[in-house]
């Protein structure tokens, strides 16, 4: 899980703001990786990924993953709203600075 959670979080710093989907696909990515890496390390016991317990610590796991997931999810998205308002507010400001120049040679005129 802490696999996850730090590739994640390197991808995050290295590609935020960045499309949902990549987000998604890179997530699931990790968390097929992790799942096979689990299954590769319970390979040598007998039986045990069908242990009651075994289900409950995978679902416990799945569950503190897609948390975390969501916390990242809601940061990508703060991070693509806070730009569309910074481009907005630059427009904004290119719009304020012609109209007064514009006003401003019509005075003169």
């Amino acid at each position: 899980m802490t696999f996850v959670k730090k590739e994640l979080e390197d991808f995050c710093q290295e590609k935020f703001p960045c499309a949902d989907e990549d987000l998604d696909a890179r997530f699931n990515e990790l968390k097929k990786q992790a799942v096979d890496q689990c299954g590769a390390a319970l390979e040598p016991i007998e039986g045990a990924t069908s242990m009651p317990e075994f289900e409950a610590l995978s679902i416990e796991t799945a569950e503190a993953l897609h948390e975390f997931y969501t916390l990242k999810s809601v940061q990508n998205a703060n991070m693509q709203k806070n730009l569309s308002i910074q481009k907005l507010q630059e427009e904004q400001i290119k719009f304020v600075d012609y109209y007064f120049l514009a006003k401003f040679f019509v005075s003169e005129f």
